[in-house]
């Protein structure tokens, strides 16, 4: 067995769920790192934003990303908004290109495909992993990884937990 990226005891019950995406944008060398996680009761724990531009490295909290309406891609049509540090907002538009989901399954358990169960006990979390084509505003395309992981019962959730209420409207 092999043990991800993460680091101590793994255990899926305190997490109810997460919204992880990096993007590279090519022909300006641009890389966008988006990363929020919550626990089983909405608390927001993590909110960040990474971008990479000219050399320069920016780090923010604020920030909005599509969350789930149901499992394999939906919705297709995504939004990111954050804020950089100098204040100014960035919008982009994304579409989902491709998908595969997962579920994740307590105590430890990675399965393919959607894992539902009627006992609230096994709300597991489903976890999609996109590929999705962003457009910065000056017209600049990327592509990104975008994985958006929820428990069943919580669906749809469109505007996760991901930070405290922002500019950009109350989180759910």
């Amino acid at each position: 067995a092999i043990r991800d990226h993460s680091r101590g005891e793994r255990h899926f019950g305190r997490w109810g769920g997460h919204v992880w995406n990096y993007a590279l944008f090519p022909q300006s060398r641009r890389a966008l790192g988006v990363f929020g996680l919550w626990t089983p009761d909405g608390t927001p724990t993590t909110s960040i934003v990474i971008l990479m531009e000219r050399g320069r490295t920016e780090i923010s909290s604020e920030f909005s990303i599509t969350g789930m309406s149901a499992p394999g891609g939906h919705p297709r049509k995504v939004s990111l908004d954050f804020v950089r540090t100098d204040g100014s907002e960035v919008h982009l538009d994304g579409e989902v290109l491709h998908n595969v989901t997962m579920t994740y399954v307590e105590p430890n358990h990675n399965l393919n495909g959607v894992y539902t169960d009627p006992r609230p006990e096994l709300d597991a979390t489903i976890a999609d992993e996109s590929v999705v084509r962003w457009t910065w505003p000056d017209g600049e395309v990327g592509y990104s990884n975008f994985e958006r992981g929820f428990r069943p019962s919580t669906l749809p959730c469109v505007l996760p937990p991901t930070g405290s209420v922002s500019r950009f409207g109350s989180r759910n």
